[in-house]
Parts: C-alpha cells; sequence; structure tokens
C-alpha cells in the first residue's frame, strides 16, 4: 500500500515528465511578438546609459558590462546590453528579449570581425531561391 508521501512524489514526478515531454516554445512565436512589440533600437552604450544598464545587470543578477557595450532599447527602454568584446549579456528577465540579445550578439561579432558580412546579391539570391543555396 501506498503511502501519502510516495503517492505525492509519483504524481509530481508523472507531472515533471509531461512537462518535459512539452515541446518548447518556437523563436518564430518569439519573432512574431517583437514585430508587434514596438520600436527597437540597437546601438552602442553612451555614458549616460550607465544608471540604465547598472539597473538592468541588477534585474538580470548579472556583473555590469565593462567596455564597449552594445544596447537593445524597446520603445525607449534598455532591455538588453552585450559587450562587444564578448562575454554575458544581460537582459530584463522580465520581458522576452531573446531574440534581441541574439541580434546585439551578432552585431557585436560582426564589429570584432567574426562574422562574414553577407553581401545584398547573396541576400536576393537567397531571396529568389526560397532559401536554398546553390548547388556547387
Amino acid at each position: 500500500m501506498q503511502t501519502l508521501t510516495t503517492h505525492l512524489a509519483t504524481t509530481r514526478d508523472h507531472e515533471l515528465r509531461d512537462a518535459s515531454a512539452a515541446p518548447l516554445p518556437r523563436l518564430r512565436d518569439e519573432r512574431a511578438s517583437l514585430r508587434d512589440a514596438g520600436r527597437v533600437v540597437l546601438r552602442r552604450a553612451r555614458p549616460q546609459d550607465g544608471a540604465a544598464v547598472a539597473h538592468l545587470a541588477a534585474l538580470d543578477e548579472a556583473p555590469i558590462p565593462r567596455g564597449d557595450v552594445l544596447v537593445v532599447e524597446l520603445d525607449e527602454r534598455i532591455v538588453a546590453a552585450v559587450p562587444v568584446a564578448g562575454g554575458e549579456a544581460i537582459a530584463d528577465p522580465f520581458q522576452r528579449t531573446a531574440g534581441l540579445v541574439d541580434l546585439a550578439e551578432r552585431r557585436a561579432a560582426l564589429l570584432r570581425g567574426e562574422l562574414p558580412r553577407r553581401s545584398r546579391l547573396g541576400g536576393a539570391l537567397r531571396h529568389v531561391s526560397g532559401g536554398r543555396r546553390a548547388a556547387a
């Protein structure tokens, strides 16, 4: 005969297994919500952004990024910051910022020279081909 504790533990185990089997939210859903979010600005941090970036770091429970930093504004409010030299990004944990952080990290990598710039022709070819690469 099961005790109450064993029954509760078994029930909770089943709940956790069911939750882990559920599909993760898709990035496309976040992109759709970002389209409706408002004005997004990606720029280098200025000295007057110090207090906002420090507040963001406190919200994210992370150290303040040092050096050259890119910030992401959403409706004129800084919601993410990424060090250009590399390192951990910080973001508002109460906003959907994964797509914005990804964008800022890619821009930082471009500024460091780590990602090749896409040519306009390459983008046009991908558009025409439906995103498929031509066979070499």
